[in-house]
């Protein structure tokens, strides 16, 4: 699974440059919260199909 991890770094490191006035535990904050919904939309998905 390196590809997976390496496009998550790289993801990481864009949103990093993107929002350089982030604290990190703002980001982190923020990204687990987007994960999250994102689980929920996918949970839903599969309930509905």
């Amino acid at each position: 699974m390196p590809t997976v991890l390496h496009s998550l770094a790289v993801l990481f490191q864009t949103l990093m440059r993107e929002t350089p006035e982030m604290s990190t535990s703002d980001f982190n904050d923020s990204y687990i919260d987007r994960w999250r919904n994102m689980s929920r939309q996918d949970d839903s998905k599969k309930r509905n199909a």
